[in-house]
């Protein structure tokens, strides 16, 4: 049947030709009038009957008759002539309502009883077959009366054939099985469901027939009205069952599986024969059933729920879980909701753990905040495909809703806000021993880090390498804060000497005055050191080294009373602290950051600095922390503290850290001040009894620091004079107050012993460098005496005395 429009393709070349012997045609027909009757039956005979019997007998495509090009010109031809004959001999109306008729004949008695009486997928079948049959007949049809089509029916405004055709079968056929079409549809897609094989294209052919239904202005509405509305209520009572069976039967995340499983097929079936418009709204009803109503019984499983989920960090199933329920508007509040419980209690337990040793060391509670907070970061997410939940701001603000209840409880009498402070401080300091440098425009000099020269360097760092007992030693005393490095080998100058000789280097130096003295790294307690070999490492603790301990570590003064003396003895008990104490200490050491790490750790503390209700306590500490690291040279890093300073600008702004920069600012002047000192001392060629190191600080930016009227010794009155006069010529609307509590001196003193004179570099504090050198000019003196020379209160002058005894 379909050769005929191939034949009419290859004959095109001759289309003068045959017009001319049409247009012979037509003269010799308009001479002879065509009567109705006889044309209709021409064109019923000749087309619309033997179009049917030609679809009717065709299997598997094949036709087994055909209509050639003469016999369709012969129809075209009598219903031109019908239509263009002068009236009343003009039948366009009567072939139009001629047309109706057969096609309403043609369903009514051939179509319609050959689908209804068939069942299931044979109806289904039959209805496809009939309606492709259906359409072809109307498309042929619709070339033999084109010109009526094209003049007639389009001045009258009325149905195109084409559409005539379609609308009768929706009348005729379509509405009289829909019910039963629908029915059967649904059947198949209910059996592909519980995962039986079905025909996929005999169901897509069939809703193309519910669209096509519409008719030429592809309306939806017979689709949606005849077989998607009952889709979706099917489905809906479908997975009603479903999710009611596996919430007995299943784990939540056996049942998220089975879900995700459930809504990728049901995305599959649209894609294989549903219109796509139904898409949206069959997996709106499947994710209704299967996720929202049954939401909060899922969540709450006793175990298998997201509490515990979250608890054995499950992240394959909390990934899965935000994956569906993100899918529902209302699913993500209550997942939200329990993470934010969840962090809390971790956060709160955490807490409760550390109050019962609050007296403790509380920097391993900082690093398990820390932990937690870097868990629940990572669980969170940053963006999407980060995270399980990735970085929803609704999980943001559950998380920091969380951290925020927890981080501001205080642990025992230390806030949180301390405790980040102190965190930062052990980060960004030097780790084990003291740097140098005088600080707050005290009194001081210039020397190397640890008081010894660059020979002596090397031959401590040789001798600790080959002396595990000494090694240990210096862990333990340098790591616990009793002694800085500086005071460690000032202490034990012989030792290294006697070092030094067995390797044949030279020791000597040169001898200084009785008032010598020189700038300091760190303040030093007093130390009793009995005589020092190669051989002997014994260490004697003084009562205010002890003090020191018992202030900083509380839980170590009561093990000393728990054991001293009844189980140990007190040097037992010291041998068991410091070793304990240098094992610690060995593994912060091999721990200790490179730049990288450092950077990374001061960013988390930042983030969790973020969660603080009163960032000025943070503020404070910081403050003063930054201000021993920066006199005392402490600091592992400028860069790093710049680093920190900018972090905390970022998240609270230029006047928050305005101070911070104005303490950096003034280190990096005071150099600066201190290198144009010296070439003023050079070019005035002045002659100084001591170097001096002076530190000029704005009083607006650094903490609150105590001034006295300290009657300084010859020696230092007139280094202190000289950088006033140096100063002074620098600007004249500045005036230096002197803090001496925050300077620091090395005093090089001479002591005889049996005999012989040995000399010894004190690290001290400027109030114990003043009392020292007043013992230059008497041998003794009383305490009234020492009073009365220095200007200072009594209470304060008892405690520096007490530390050099």
């Amino acid at each position: 049947f379909f050769s005929f429009a191939q034949e009419r393709q290859r004959q095109r070349p001759g289309r003068q030709r045959r017009a001319g012997a049409a247009s012979q045609a037509l003269h010799i027909m308009n001479a002879q009038v065509i009567q109705l009757e006889d044309g209709w039956n021409k064109l019923k005979t000749g087309g619309v009957l033997k179009i049917e019997e030609i679809l009717e007998d065709a299997s598997g495509g094949v036709y087994k008759h055909r209509i050639s090009t003469d016999e369709y010109s012969q129809l075209y031809t009598t219903v031109y002539t019908m239509c263009t004959q002068k009236p009343p001999n003009n039948w366009s109306e009567p072939l139009y309502n001629n047309y109706c008729e057969a096609v309403i004949d043609y369903l009514t008695a051939r179509i319609l009883p050959r689908i209804k009486e068939k069942h299931d997928e044979a109806m289904l079948r039959e209805l496809v077959r009939r309606w492709e049959n259906h359409k072809t007949i109307i498309r042929f049809l619709s070339h033999v009366f084109k010109y009526l089509d094209r003049f007639y029916v389009k001045r009258l405004s009325l149905p195109e054939l084409a559409e005539v055709g379609s609308q009768k079968f929706l009348e005729i056929v379509f509405n009289a099985v829909k019910r039963e079409v629908r029915t059967a549809i649904l059947e198949l897609v209910r059996r592909e469901r519980e995962c039986e094989q079905v025909d996929k294209q005999l169901i897509k052919s069939v809703i193309d027939i519910f669209v096509e239904m519409g008719g030429s202005r592809a309306s939806l509405e017979t689709y949606a009205t005849d077989f998607e509305e009952m889709l979706l209520s099917t489905t809906a009572d479908y997975y009603s069952r479903e999710s009611a069976k596996w919430a007995g039967n299943d784990s939540f995340p056996e049942y998220m599986r089975k879900a995700e499983d459930r809504l990728k097929q049901e995305q599959d079936r649209v894609a294989n024969y549903l219109h796509s418009s139904t898409e949206e709204k069959l997996l709106k009803v499947c994710e209704e059933q299967l996720l929202q109503n049954p939401e909060q019984q899922l969540l709450e499983k006793e175990h298998s729920g997201c509490e515990k989920l979250l608890l054995d960090n499950k992240t394959e199933d909390l990934s899965r879980m935000f994956r569906l329920f993100s899918r529902i508007p209302t699913g993500l509040p209550p997942i939200a909701n329990i993470v934010r419980k969840h962090i809390t209690d971790v956060g709160l337990a955490l807490v409760k753990k550390q109050s019962v040793n609050a007296e403790g060391d509380l920097m391993p509670y900082v690093q398990e905040l820390l932990d937690i907070h870097d868990k629940y970061t990572e669980l969170v997410g940053s963006g999407p495909e980060k995270g399980c939940f990735q970085g929803h701001n609704i999980f943001h603000k559950a998380m920091k809703e969380a951290f925020e209840v927890f981080v501001n409880k205080d642990i025992g009498m230390s806030a949180t806000a301390e405790l980040l402070s102190t965190f930062c401080d052990n980060l960004l300091k030097k780790s084990g021993g003291g740097g140098g440098g005088g600080g707050g425009g005290g009194a001081g000099g210039a020397a190397p880090p640890a008081g010894l020269s660059a020979a002596e360097e090397a031959a401590a760092d040789r001798h600790l390498s080959s002396d595990p007992e000494l090694r240990r030693l210096y862990q333990s005393v340098v790591g616990s804060g009793v002694l800085s490095a500086a005071d460690f080998w000032a202490q034990r100058r012989g030792l290294l000497r006697a070092a030094m000789q067995r390797e044949g280097l030279s020791t000597r130096r040169q001898q200084p005055t009785d008032a010598e003295s020189s700038a300091a790294t760190a303040a030093a307690a007093g130390c009793e050191q009995p005589e020092a070999n190669a051989a002997t490492v014994a260490f004697t603790l003084t009562p205010a080294m002890i003090a020191r301990i018992f202030e900083k570590y509380p839980r170590v003064q009561r093990s000393f009373l728990d054991n001293v003396p009844h189980n140990l003895s007190e040097g037992a008990f010291w041998h068991r602290y410091f070793r304990s104490h240098a094992k610690r200490e060995a593994r912060l050491r091999a721990s200790e950051l490179s730049d990288e790490a450092l950077e990374d750790k001061l960013e988390k503390v930042v983030r969790l600095f973020g969660y603080l209700s009163d960032k000025d306590i943070f503020a404070e500490f910081y403050k003063k922390q930054l201000a021993k690291r920066l006199l005392l040279a402490r600091s592992s890093s400028d860069d790093a503290e710049r680093s920190m300073i900018a972090k905390l600008k970022l998240r609270c702004g230029a006047q928050f850290t305005s101070k911070l920069e104005g303490m950096v600012t003034d280190m990096n002047l005071s150099q600066d001040i201190q290198s144009a000192f010296a070439e003023h001392v050079k070019d005035k060629e002045l002659e100084l009894d001591t170097d001096l190191t002076v530190q000029v600080l704005t009083t607006g930016f650094w903490p609150t620091y105590k001034s006295d009227e300290l009657n300084l010794p010859k020696e230092m009155l007139q280094c202190i004079e000289t950088f006033k006069a140096f100063y002074d010529l620098r600007t004249s609307h500045r005036r230096l107050r002197w803090v001496h509590s925050l300077g620091s001196a090395t005093v090089v003193g001479k002591f005889t012993a049996s005999g012989k004179s040995k000399e010894h570099d004190l690290l001290v504090s400027t109030y114990q460098a003043c009392i020292l050198l007043l013992f230059n000019e008497a041998d003794s003196m009383t305490f009234s005496d020492i009073q009365g020379h220095l200007n200072l209160p009594a209470e304060e002058l008892k405690r520096y005395v007490l530390s050099l005894c």
